[in-house]
């Protein structure tokens, strides 16, 4: 039993192993007269589709015409999800794993790469243990996601302004110069990326050529970095820090100008972006000549044909 997983049960394959086992019983049979002992007993009124879905495990194993994947690729490049009766008795995965497979269904590879965090949801779910996958779509997520990168890589070498908009992709960064008393040089602090709501109030001229008073929402980006003693602070523009603007924490599904007035969370602006270039690292984001050297110098190629048949 030792060795013995729940897909390759320890059986009897010769009737000397059979002979051995009886022996064995027969020495301990004053022991066993009265039976096994009954430590505890589960009442359930859902025997039935317990045997029912060991019944189906066991079709799945032994048929290669049953559905063998929990995640598999359709013909139209969709993903199919599959759980079993045996997945859901068995508590092999919790109900909180379940509707995060379900949310894969239909989904293409390329729709769910294109944002961090359902590309990690499906990263996780396609290489991780829990699910059986279809090595199909496995190798049809990595090709969406060297096509993303190449997609989205920039056509020239940014600036570290510029480059402030791939920090989504980094978990941490790396404070090269002492920031007043929150970040220490050579130390690497954790780093995530959120859009916060934001409320400017102004005035515009109405057709009486007066001036009203008006409110502007929007969405703005902000970096949180986690400092020493385990402080969010917050990075954003400095025309944010204005008076006439609030700026406040978005609640999950909540748009702006949509909020809670009485609910708002405020969300004060510790360093402005300069500081974030000037005291940390921002990482090289490859251009497409990197990226995608082959094709890069190929259409370079092409341009010049191009410009010669124009001339």
């Amino acid at each position: 039993m030792g060795e013995s997983t729940l897909y390759q049960p320890p059986l009897i394959t010769s009737l000397a192993e059979a002979q051995s086992v009886c022996a064995e019983l027969h020495k301990h049979r004053l022991d066993l007269r009265l039976g096994a002992e009954i430590k505890s007993y589960a009442h359930t009124d859902d025997t039935v589709d317990k045997w029912q879905a060991i019944a189906g495990e066991w079709e799945r194993l032994t048929r290669k015409d049953q559905p063998q994947w929990n995640l598999s690729l359709r013909p139209d490049d969709t993903i199919k999800t599959d759980l079993s009766l045996f997945d859901t008795h068995s508590a092999r995965v919790s109900k909180q794993e379940a509707e995060s497979l379900f949310s894969l269904e239909g989904k293409r590879p390329m729709q769910l790469v294109m944002q961090r965090q359902q590309r990690v949801h499906l990263e996780r779910a396609a290489f991780g243990t829990t699910w059986r996958v279809d090595p199909k779509l496995q190798a049809a997520i990595k090709q969406a996601v060297k096509e993303y990168h190449a997609v989205r890589a920039p056509l020239y070498p940014l600036s570290p302004i510029q480059r402030l908009g791939y920090l989504d992709e980094v978990d941490d960064i790396i404070c090269s110069e002492d920031l007043a008393q929150s970040f220490r040089a050579d130390r690497t602090y954790p780093l995530r990326s959120s859009t916060v709501a934001v409320k400017r109030s102004g005035t515009k001229l109405n057709l009486a050529g007066e001036l009203d008073q008006v409110e502007w929402d929007g969405q703005e980006l902000a970096f949180f970095i986690t400092d020493d003693l385990g402080v969010e602070r917050v990075f954003m523009e400095a025309r944010l820090r204005a008076s006439n603007v609030r700026v406040s924490i978005l609640k999950p599904g909540e748009q702006p100008g949509r909020q809670n007035e009485d609910n708002l969370k405020p969300c004060q602006i510790d360093f402005t972006l300069h500081e974030l270039i000037e005291h940390f690292v921002i990482p090289d984001v490859p251009d497409v000549a990197r990226v995608n050297p082959d094709g890069y110098h190929r259409n370079l190629q092409l341009l010049k044909e191009i410009e010669e048949l124009s001339v």
